[in-house]
């Protein structure tokens, strides 16, 4: 991949991911929804502390066992993940998008 081709808050999600995001394939898929969820008004910081609560609730519940953990883009956008864990997005009308440069923000 690309120095500088993943934001830093998008990083950080990946190395606390449960289950690895290995392939680079998957990582720019991961990526993507993440663009989507940002796009949707969620902030990166939402989308890291409603990770980090996730993952606190499925240890607690399942001990050291990853296999029932959500992968990276199921978590992002299906249920029981993000939604789930954060609190409603803001609409982007009314943050203002230059901050996010298309999504890879780089707060």
């Amino acid at each position: 991949f690309r120095k500088g081709e993943f934001a830093e808050p998008f990083e950080e999600l990946c190395e606390m991911s449960i289950k690895p995001v290995s392939s680079l394939k998957f990582k720019r898929d991961c990526f993507e929804a993440w663009k989507r969820k940002i796009a949707d008004g969620y902030t990166p910081e939402q989308i890291i502390h409603a990770y980090d609560a996730y993952a606190k609730a499925y240890w607690m519940r399942n001990a050291d066992d990853k296999k029932l953990a959500k992968n990276l883009i199921r978590w992002l956008e299906g249920e029981g993940g993000l939604e789930a864990f954060a609190d409603e997005p803001i609409p982007p009308s009314l943050l203002g998008q230059a901050a996010y440069h298309g999504g890879a923000c780089r707060c």
